[in-house]
């Protein structure tokens, strides 16, 4: 897409949206059971990202030289945002989440998590969730040895 009156071009977007589904994941295998995130989970989880990131990132590329640029996934960073988040909530909904987000372990032993901030709107369709961090321990892993 190029915007002729300011003469640039559009940046390709990577962002996807997934509607809101109801009800929960009652089947799940007792293999994949999961548990909330709160602040206090935190500092372990972003150290582990943090340790599994600088590794992948400390190693020679495999092929051609690249700049790699990474945001540090520090506590430091997701309290930042989890107090951002919690400011609004209070002002807006008059109470705060304390559910940061999700873990669980895979059959293989493999720790995956999600941390998570929303953003709050006067009406409820404005309201979002955005993903701070995804992580699958063993992909991580493996792309860092």
């Amino acid at each position: 897409m190029f915007c002729s009156r300011w003469g640039w071009h559009a940046f390709p977007s990577t962002h996807v949206a997934l509607p809101p589904i109801s009800g929960q994941y009652k089947d799940l295998p007792p293999s994949m059971a999961t548990r909330s995130l709160y602040m206090a989970d935190l500092a372990e989880l972003c150290a582990l990202d943090e340790k599994m990131l600088m590794g992948e990132i400390g190693r020679p590329a495999q092929s051609e030289p690249k700049i790699q640029v990474a945001l540090i996934p520090d506590v430091k960073t997701m309290k930042w945002h989890h107090a951002r988040e919690e400011f609004a909530a209070k002002e807006m909904l008059a109470r705060v989440p304390d559910i940061k987000g999700v873990y669980t372990k895979t059959d293989a032993g493999d720790q995956v998590w999600c941390i998570w901030t929303c953003t709050f709107s006067s009406n409820e369709a404005g309201n979002i969730l955005h993903i701070l961090r995804f992580v699958i321990e063993s992909e991580r892993l493996a792309r860092s040895s």
